[in-house]
């Protein structure tokens, strides 16, 4: 949130995320009252069973459903559908 903060992005309308295994931490990281992009692409391939669910729940608590492409996912905010 510090580097959305910093660089004025609390109006993004996409978040790519790729941090290399750290996807679901920058998720959890996101401050969903200050920032919610339409669209969260994050690589999700590598994540556990486990993990892979609460970072799901977490997306839906915040009003975004799950696709999955490949080995991402995508999570669209309720504001498009």
């Amino acid at each position: 949130m510090d580097i959305v903060t910093e660089y004025q992005m609390l109006d993004a309308l996409i978040l790519q995320i790729d941090t290399e295994g750290f996807d679901a931490d920058v998720i959890e990281m996101i401050d969903f009252t200050r920032l919610s992009p339409l669209l969260i692409k994050f690589e999700s391939k590598n994540l556990s069973p486990i993990r892979k669910q609460e970072t799901y729940r977490l997306l839906q608590h915040n009003g975004y459903r799950l696709y999955e492409e490949g080995g991402d996912s995508i999570a669209v905010h309720s504001k498009l559908t």
